[in-house]
């Protein structure tokens, strides 16, 4: 206890320990993620449901404004694009 005091106020510790995080958050190489996105529109592929829920089969997607299905591929994300067959979706990349 009262380690973790003495660290949290010290003010200079803190600023330093945030220069520090930064300045790995800025250098590092991070991973892409990816989604699908309606054109035009603030609605992400979230999910699919089914015509026929019992076996699983006629598929079709759902969009919503929150919680998308996230890829981490690009080729995936592009892939599962072609099989719309409008071209009102988009990727997205965060």
């Amino acid at each position: 206890m009262m380690l973790e005091n003495a660290i949290v106020e010290d003010d200079a510790a803190v600023e330093r320990l945030s220069y520090i995080f930064l300045d790995w958050m800025n250098n590092c190489e991070h991973k892409r993620c990816y989604v699908i996105k309606v054109s035009g529109a603030n609605l992400y592929l979230s999910g699919y449901n089914h015509h026929d829920k019992l076996n699983r089969r006629r598929a079709y997607p759902v969009f919503s404004e929150f919680n998308p299905h996230i890829y981490y591929e690009k080729e995936k994300t592009l892939e599962i694009i072609s099989k719309f067959s409008n071209n009102n979706v988009e990727l997205f990349t965060y």
